[in-house]
């Protein structure tokens, strides 16, 4: 089972533990008859609630399977989790007043079962959790090249994998490891992974799972090495039937997300523009040319966040503590919100919600000689926040569009409903604490 379905078992299991918090508090509240007879009345309420508190959870990476490693995390997040739900719950019956029920010892008692039954049932969970995500791992024959991978391996990943031993490029020593020892996965060198494909061929049928050492490293790092081999592998991933019609499907879900935004906005558009004008002369609107999918270029709309001649000078990388930003700017650089009038290069396509950071001309121009296969972006929609937005913090280099790159390269191959959630539930998560840019 992969990760994202584990996380979703863990999603239905705190779903049916809700729902079950709510009857038992019901029948503690007044027995078998108040049960039935306030059930159909709390329902549709606490079942938008139950909704708001599992993107609570989210939003707390409850279901990160890494947060499982430790009881101590586990529990404090989920307590957290309780206590800013239960604000939520206050504040959407005292705005919503178009429900029948003001429940206050109900969610008192709802809230208290969920805790006793969430916190019991993540500590017996915990176990198997961990148990499930645990491999152990066999290395093939690894390449001088090769070699730091194995040390990463041993110093980064010892709580997910267990190492069952290093054999070099000899079958029979591999052989004997893998009768002497429990081993799930194999990690072989590049070379030795086209050396013995009839071999590998054999071990899959007999039930163990066979990586080269290129998508070892990108199954550990969450990005994709830029070598010529894991490359081929990716774009030929990117263009798959599958990523197709999911990038249609995307397209309906961005319109949708698009337009509730927009309702839940509307009077922050209005009034940043004053804002704006009050604090320094120039339009309100900034806009640039960036490159989006299949090398099509188009006109980025933002708030202005910089002096009207930030760049007389020519095109350069916008930096962290920019001078050239203005007071309200950094305020809004802060908060994302200069981001908002991308809502309408959503709308009409040029964008999604989530992909690659869409660049400049020039800048693709730039890192298309430096950044190996860096056109392979260009086979999605650009989006405003991203997985190497994410997990790699702002830069404003080639080094930095390099590495982020590998990022977007691993988004790009696996790309997916989960995935494309959990990006948008870690951004909210960051805009919250103010993290990122």
């Amino acid at each position: 089972m992969n990760e994202g379905s584990r996380s979703w078992r863990l999603v239905a299991a705190d779903v049916v533990l809700l729902y079950t918090s709510l009857a038992i508090a019901l029948f503690l509240r007044g027995g078998k008859d108040f049960f039935w007879d306030e059930w159909p009345q709390h329902f549709v309420p606490f079942s938008i609630l139950i909704g708001i508190w599992i993107i609570v959870f989210f939003i707390l990476d409850l279901y990160s399977l890494y947060r499982w490693r430790s009881r101590t995390e586990l529990v404090y997040r989920l307590c957290t989790a309780v206590l800013i739900n239960i604000a939520f719950t206050i504040a959407f019956f005292y705005v919503v007043g178009s429900f029948d029920i003001s429940p206050k010892t109900n969610l008192a008692l709802f809230a208290g079962c969920f805790l006793v039954l969430g916190l019991c049932w993540r500590i017996l969970e915990q176990r198997h959790v961990r148990d499930s995500m645990r491999q152990h791992v066999a290395f093939f024959a690894l390449g001088e090249n090769e070699s730091s991978l194995f040390h990463d391996f041993c110093s980064r990943n010892s709580e997910i994998y267990t190492l069952s031993g290093r054999v070099a490029d000899d079958r029979a020593q591999l052989d004997s490891l893998l009768s002497s020892q429990h081993v799930d996965l194999i990690v072989t060198g590049d070379r030795a992974f086209h050396a013995h494909v009839d071999y590998w061929y054999k071990l899959a049928l007999a039930g163990y799972t066979v990586l080269d050492s290129p998508h070892f490293w990108e199954r550990i790092h969450r990005r994709v090495p830029l070598s010529a081999h894991s490359i081929s592998h990716t774009l030929h991933t990117i263009q798959t039937v599958d990523k197709r019609e999911f990038d249609r499907v995307k397209r309906i879900v961005d319109l949708a997300l698009c337009l509730l935004v927009f309702l839940l906005i509307w009077w922050l558009i209005l009034i940043i523009p004053v804002a704006i004008a009050l604090s320094s002369r120039g339009p309100i609107f900034y806009r640039q040319i960036r490159v989006g999918l299949n090398g099509k270029r188009f006109s980025l709309i933002k708030f202005r966040t910089m002096i009207p001649e930030a760049e007389v000078d020519g095109p350069r990388w916008s930096t962290l503590n920019d001078t050239r930003v203005t007071s309200v700017g950094a305020i809004l650089r802060h908060m994302h919100l200069d981001e908002l009038p991308q809502l309408w290069n959503i709308f009409r396509g040029d964008m999604s919600f989530v992909g690659p950071r869409p660049e400049r001309p020039v800048f693709v121009h730039q890192l298309t000689r430096s950044v190996p296969f860096y056109q392979a972006r260009h086979f999605a929609r650009p989006g405003i926040t991203g997985w190497a937005q994410i997990n790699y913090p702002y830069g404003a280099s080639v080094e930095d569009a390099s590495m982020k790159h590998m990022y977007d390269l691993y988004y790009l191959s696996h790309r997916s409903a989960f995935l494309d959630l959990k990006i948008l539930l870690k951004t909210i998560t960051m805009f919250v604490r103010g993290e990122g840019r």
